[in-house]
């Protein structure tokens, strides 16, 4: 019991540490600086109106949360790969955790790969 215990703490672990590189490394920090402070310059921002032969710019809503897109679905293939229930499972049927743990340390080169 004390050696699974130590697996777990160690899978969470490896959780929390790989959750830090992937804020760490793709965080959108000018495009979220960008679209707080001058919305209108990102792309698609605007649209141009014609009306009566004279043209109008029409202002879009920038969508802060397009900006993280690439961020979530890095998080939800990290969770999607050791969820607390497949761990749990994994416990009960006494499988290995360690072909897991090994999985969790190959998922940054299946996301470079992925791109």
């Amino acid at each position: 019991m004390c050696f699974i215990f130590i697996i777990v703490n160690i899978l969470i672990d490896q959780i929390l540490l790989l959750n830090l590189q992937n804020i760490a490394n793709n965080i959108p920090l000018y495009l979220l600086v960008k679209s707080i402070f001058a919305p209108y310059s990102l792309p698609n921002s605007y649209t141009l109106a014609i009306n009566d032969n004279m043209f109008r710019i029409v202002p879009n809503k920038c969508d802060k949360a397009s900006v993280f897109s690439h961020l979530i679905e890095e998080f939800k293939l990290i969770f999607s790969e050791a969820s607390v229930g497949k761990i749990i499972g994994m416990i009960v049927r006494g499988d290995n955790l360690f072909y897991l743990m090994k999985n969790l340390l190959n998922i940054t080169t299946r996301l470079i790969n992925k791109q």
